[in-house]
């Protein structure tokens, strides 16, 4: 019988705060968890529509919250438990995945990591060893955002360490 805890645990938090990075350390501390970061489908999502690829964020893409809750479901009957890394910083768009999981049954625990915005900005921000310009231009706006009461458990991650 496995130990008691979440089902998925959602790493939320700026763009360059170390999402991805906790994400794969849980994942290498627990063999119960696998990552599955939600990124990939928004992205392919919006390339495969005109209309989609008109908007600046796939996370207004009603498919992508529904496509990605659905394949984190799904992970959870395939492998024990999952590790989400997602920026969400809308409420709309938190209620339908993260909202919508937890209506569905899923022992899900939602986490924020934080850090001051100067220690974010102070971080390389790239995705496959390119400069990610799209999301630097969001750091302040996802701190700010990421304020907000649904957002409150919040974990420091200013020391730049994973563990």
């Amino acid at each position: 019988m496995a130990e008691p805890g979440p089902d998925v645990i959602w790493i939320n938090g700026s763009f360059g705060v170390g999402k991805t990075s906790v994400a794969r350390r849980i994942a290498e501390l627990d063999a119960r968890y696998v990552v599955l970061d939600p990124e990939p489908i928004g992205l392919a999502l919006h390339r495969t529509q005109s209309e989609w690829a008109a908007l600046a964020d796939f996370q207004d893409i009603e498919d992508w919250r529904s496509t990605s809750s659905a394949a984190i479901e799904s992970a959870v009957h395939d492998a024990e438990r999952v590790v989400v890394p997602m920026t969400v910083v809308d409420p709309v768009v938190f209620d339908e995945t993260v909202g919508e999981l937890r209506r569905r049954g899923v022992s899900l625990r939602h986490v924020t990591l934080v850090a001051p915005i100067e220690v974010v900005r102070a971080r390389p921000l790239a995705r496959d060893g390119v400069e990610n310009h799209w999301a630097k231009e969001r750091v302040t706006g996802c701190v700010s955002a990421l304020r907000a009461p649904e957002f409150a458990v919040h974990v420091d991650a200013s020391s730049g360490s994973v563990d």
